[in-house]
């Protein structure tokens, strides 16, 4: 599949997967559908495939956080919507479901404080309330910085990396 993010929690590997990855390769049998979006849950130690379970209001996905502070919740990125979603994993429920303060939302990652929300094509990080969904912060990466994609935690620090560069910056915080 056409894989954008990735997490670590309750003992799986979960992929954000964004269909079919054929305009690349050839089709894998346990490829995401053509023009839908699929969470994936997989084992870390065998790579075998666990579950499948639909991106919520389908579409694609490319943020995904496994929450440290709420065990057994997955934060997603909708772009069809363009929310960031609360999923409960047990039964694949959606909690809450935010709307993000700009569109193209990529890298997401979970503090004690907020959700941290990569806005690519604006080239923001936002911060939000996970109880409301309200922007708490916003950190702008203005050129010639790295252009921000991919998003993670590093000690206190917030990392993220270029899609197009290959850059990986730090964010003291």
């Amino acid at each position: 599949s056409n894989t954008s993010g990735l997490t670590y929690g309750d003992g799986s590997l979960w992929l954000a997967a964004n269909g079919a990855a054929h305009l690349w390769r050839t089709a894998r049998p346990h490829d995401a559908q053509p023009g839908r979006g699929e969470i994936l849950r997989v084992d870390p130690e065998t790579g075998e495939t666990l579950a499948r379970y639909p991106v919520p209001d389908g579409g694609g996905v490319h943020g995904i956080e496994y929450d440290p502070y709420e065990p057994g919740v997955l934060w997603v990125t909708t772009l069809k919507s363009q929310t960031v979603s609360k999923v409960r994993i047990a039964d694949w429920s959606v909690l809450a479901a935010f709307p993000v303060p700009l569109p193209r939302a990529h890298g997401l990652v979970r503090r004690v404080d907020g959700l941290w929300v990569v806005h690519t094509g604006h080239r923001v990080i936002c911060k939000l309330d996970p109880a409301t969904g309200a922007e708490l912060a916003r950190i702008h990466t203005p050129a010639p910085h790295p252009e921000p994609h991919g998003l993670s935690i590093f000690g206190a620090d917030l990392i993220y990396c270029d899609a197009s560069s290959g850059w990986v910056a730090r964010l003291q915080m």
